[in-house]
């Protein structure tokens, strides 16, 4: 992810916002209960993996098999390019178990049309594909573009409208700017998404921290989480997440969905596996921890 990348973090302060009080209010409402926690990586055709967190000689048609056995949840962005055949999707299903969630980010022939998709009715068209997912379709994305301002949060309401949020459950990243600089468009921008029962899409990267809000607009987490290729602070930053996720279960947040990304997505099963295994030491939660590969003959010795 290029997006808020910098070369030099040296000065930047990665401490995390208070909770708002638009998701205190949201979660006084719900009672904590024993949470669905899904954690994972950006992608899974990545060759650097076999051997490291993929057994030996794992071919490429099978890495998405490998990536499953490791992690229960994907950020997947190829949906974003390319809407799946059904036939793909139904591949996908197969090869993955029940507690598995693909979160299938909206197609940049919607997020990035000037009508949102909104007069062919391609929100509704691919939250209908994605169906094909079945048990294992958890909550997707749409990621706005950056000249996606506050003049145009009447269209993104009219997509809302026809958007199927029940059939299919989205949360939105926004990066333009000034939704977040500007009070009032902050509020109707938040406001608009809580009305829909939409979530947001929170991400923690070094250059934008205007995009690390903390405001809840549905009872459910989706973080996109920007390292830096596994500097002290990335694991200082994923300590302070876990508190933080510790503490919305608590107030009665119930799905997380923790998506980690670090430089070329090399080291993300890494960062991945600290945060499962910080979670699983400090909560009784059940979390899905990977594991690195280590060759059978020698555990012998």
């Amino acid at each position: 992810m290029k997006f808020g990348k910098l070369t030099d973090i040296t000065k930047v302060d990665f401490s995390l916002p208070n909770l708002a009080e638009r998701s205190t209010a949201l979660l006084a409402k719900e009672q904590p209960e024993q949470p669905a926690v899904y954690i994972g990586c950006t992608g899974w055709a990545m060759k650097e993996w076999v051997g490291r967190y993929y057994p030996p000689k794992t071919t490429p048609k099978d890495y998405l098999k490998a990536y499953a056995a490791q992690f229960n949840g994907i950020e997947l962005n190829s949906t974003h390019y390319q809407l799946p055949k059904v036939e793909l999707l139904e591949r996908w299903r197969e090869e993955t178990p029940q507690s598995f969630r693909f979160s299938p980010k909206l197609g940049q022939n919607i997020s990035h049309a000037a009508d949102l998709g909104i007069n062919l009715g391609l929100g509704p068209s691919f939250a209908e594909r994605m169906q094909e997912l079945g048990p294992r379709l958890g909550w997707g994305f749409m990621q706005l573009p950056p000249h996606f301002g506050p003049a145009k949060l009447p269209l993104l309401e009219q997509f809302l409208k026809q958007y199927p949020q029940s059939l299919f459950p989205i949360c939105i990243e926004a990066r333009q700017a000034d939704i977040f600089a500007d009070p009032a468009a902050r509020k109707d921008y938040f406001d608009l998404l809580q009305h829909y029962k939409v979530g947001t899409c929170i991400t923690d990267v070094a250059g934008r921290r205007d995009v690390l809000h903390l405001e809840l607009t549905a009872p459910v987490l989706m973080l996109r989480f920007v390292g830096n290729g596994l500097l002290p602070s990335d694991y200082q930053r994923v300590d302070a997440w876990i508190e933080k996720i510790m503490s919305l279960q608590t107030q009665g947040l119930k799905e997380f969905y923790l998506f980690l990304h670090e430089p070329d997505n090399l080291l993300a099963p890494d960062i991945c596996q600290y945060m499962a295994e910080q979670l699983a030491k400090k909560t009784d939660w059940s979390i899905k921890i990977p594991t690195p590969y280590q060759d059978p003959q020698l555990q012998l010795f």
